[in-house]
């Protein structure tokens, strides 16, 4: 285990995760070497923030439960982290190589959102940053990104919402509105370095607020969901702010439709498993 404490970056991909994750490494939290993060493209011109050696071998995890990022298991994250012990001393040899044994490291990895148990026994207990953005925006974020269907969208998101809500439950986690940075990136910033500090990171009082990153939302939030994607929204807006303890919560039943959606789904072109 390594339990030099640092920081997860768990929301689910295209929410403002690499905003969140670029405004808490100007704090001082230690992002991966700059030849293993993954390169800014059209898609995120910023960067993503992420590592290329453990995003790689996070993929490998996700392949062994026989899923990808695209198409999330609806059998809750811990059930399956079992599976996954065989490669314990793999995964943290990939996480030493990126990161060492120092406290204060800053992982993202919208993976995270299925693999967060099996990451948790193997770290410790590292705070855990959750943002999110409103479901339709992530939908047709994933339109023009990956060439799914605002239904599809819809489907990868509840998923994924449902799975890091489970395994959030019982950790120090801050939740972080993407409406929020919008709207007052100074406050945003602030909450994130107060909830670092509050837990013993070396960090540094934040920076000027970060207008500069801080992009006009490009994704519609038009659209119809159901009562399930609308509940679980509204669980994550009722939830803004710092816990010591996530709450766990009954996040009721999926959305009928959800598993056929997933089941029938065309992945990207570019996406080759194996």
């Amino acid at each position: 285990m390594i339990a030099a404490p640092g920081v997860l970056v768990i929301g689910v991909g295209r929410s403002g995760t690499s905003v969140a994750t670029q405004v808490a490494s100007t704090m001082g939290l230690r992002l991966p070497a700059a030849d293993d993060l993954m390169p800014a493209n059209d898609d995120n011109p910023d960067g993503y923030f992420e590592s290329l050696s453990l995003s790689a071998f996070d993929d490998e995890l996700l392949r062994r439960l026989g899923v990808t990022w695209w198409t999330p298991p609806s059998v809750p994250a811990d059930a399956l982290e079992p599976t996954l012990a065989a490669v314990d001393e793999r995964a943290l040899a990939t996480f030493r190589a990126t990161f060492g044994t120092e406290t204060g490291y800053l992982w993202k990895d919208p993976r995270l959102t299925v693999l967060l148990p099996f990451w948790l026994r193997l770290l410790g207990e590292p705070l855990l940053i959750l943002p999110f953005r409103h479901p339709l925006e992530v939908a047709h974020s994933l339109v023009r990104r990956d060439g799914l269907t605002v239904t599809e969208g819809l489907a990868v998101w509840e998923r994924h919402t449902r799975a890091v809500l489970a395994a959030a439950a019982g950790h120090a986690v801050v939740v972080l509105a993407y409406d929020d940075l919008r709207r007052d990136p100074a406050a945003w910033n602030r909450t994130v370095h107060d909830f670092c500090h509050a837990h013993g990171l070396d960090v540094r009082p934040p920076p000027s607020a970060p207008e500069e990153l801080v992009r006009s939302p490009s994704s519609s939030a038009s659209g119809w969901m159901s009562v399930q994607q609308r509940s679980l929204h509204d669980r994550l807006c009722a939830s803004v702010g710092p816990h010591e303890r996530f709450a766990s919560t009954t996040l009721g039943d999926e959305t009928g439709w959800v598993a056929e959606v997933i089941a029938r789904m065309n992945l990207p072109s570019w996406f080759t498993p194996g």
